[in-house]
């Protein structure tokens, strides 16, 4: 099979192992409430989404010797559902209400609360409407649980102990690392001084455990020496790096689909590194005007065209593209020093170039 043949065919073994998974769940709850808010997560976790990070789960297994494949399934599920547990709490910092062109958990909360219940204005510490608080405390609560479910999945796998063990302490300290760079995120829309070190850094955090943590977990289930397991992550941190500025590409690009709101990162004001290099190479004119968009509320059309002009014009969005390049080809050279079976190596090295050619 090519990428997009293996991408397809594993993507459609975890799409239905995930809807399998969750009625097995909704099945064995016994309050209809709770049933309810399980079919949302459901709905949430199963509609969209590339599993690339679940998908790499399953190759590295292959890569690294693994035969059975229905033996790294668990994993590769628990692997879907840190991903999912990290997007309910982004959703909810960004007040996002779709995801991947479809409502998000966040909306599918709130609904269900306006059509059973009376909405109420209040004067609160954090709130001002009883919908909105009723769709973060419940978002809140089902990202937890799909934090539990999936450290269950892997101490449920059969496999002994100490395998479990090192499977679940990655999913524990990348998230971890993964919240540091949430952290960091959040704080970088509020502090605004921000450098091209401070955002890798940052996304280094944010982005890259997800990859490299999916990769690690598939070695280890194929019994990896612990020096092809830092291999493996290094060849993990480089091509997410790519990724992530991939991503911040595809944010402004109108020719791309990246599932959410065009330009919501200048909607939201994010110094993004297409943003930070080019409030660091233009006239003061223009980082003012930049500047000015970014930190404005509710932005015209005309405006989000302004900034991504300006951007452009700065040749920001080509360094983007150059820094995203030299990840991929730092990723590649990690990638040569590991000994993979050839459809592995092949895999990820087609992984990478995805990286940074997608437009979704």
């Amino acid at each position: 099979m090519n990428f997009q043949e293996t991408i397809a065919h594993y993507k459609k073994i975890i799409d239905e192992e995930l809807n399998i998974f969750f009625d097995k769940k909704i099945e064995e709850i016994d309050s209809l409430f709770i049933k309810q808010n399980y079919e949302f997560l459901k709905e949430y976790i199963t509609t969209g989404g590339k599993r690339l990070r679940s998908i790499s789960t399953i190759m590295s297994y292959i890569a690294f010797g693994g035969k059975d494949v229905k033996k790294i399934i668990p994993a590769s599920l628990a692997v879907e559902l840190q991903h999912a547990y990290s997007l309910i709490l982004d959703d909810i910092m960004d007040e996002d209400m779709y995801r991947r062109n479809n409502p998000g958990l966040n909306k599918k909360l709130k609904d269900y609360y306006l059509e059973n219940f009376k909405d109420i204005n209040y004067d609160g510490e954090l709130f001002s409407k009883t919908s909105t608080k009723y769709a973060v405390s419940y978002g809140m609560m089902l990202g937890s649980i799909t934090d539990l479910l999936c450290k269950k999945l892997l101490l449920e796998m059969d496999e002994n102990d100490e395998i479990k063990n090192k499977c679940a302490k990655i999913i524990v300290d990348n998230n971890l690392t993964i919240f540091h760079g949430q952290m960091l995120d959040v704080h970088m829309e509020i502090e605004k001084e921000v450098s091209i070190n401070d955002y890798m850094q940052m996304i280094s955090r944010k982005t890259s455990p997800f990859f490299y943590g999916a990769l690690g977990i598939g070695a280890i289930l194929a019994d990896a020496s612990d020096e092809d397991l830092r291999k493996i992550n290094e060849f993990g941190l480089f091509s997410s790096m790519a990724f992530q500025i991939q991503d911040d590409i595809i944010d402004i690009s109108k020719d791309m689909d990246k599932g959410n709101t065009f330009a919501s990162d200048i909607i939201k004001g994010k110094r993004t590194l297409i943003v930070i290099h080019c409030l660091e190479n233009s006239t003061d004119e223009k980082q003012n005007e930049l500047i000015n968009i970014l930190d404005k509320n509710n932005n015209s059309d005309e405006e989000i065209e302004k900034a991504i002009l300006i951007l452009n014009n700065s040749g920001s969005i080509e360094y983007a593209k150059k820094v995203a390049r030299e990840y991929l080809e730092k990723s590649k050279t990690a990638l040569e020093k590991i000994d993979l079976s050839t459809e592995g190596k092949k895999f990820f090295s087609d992984l990478s170039e995805f990286m940074i050619n997608r437009k979704y």
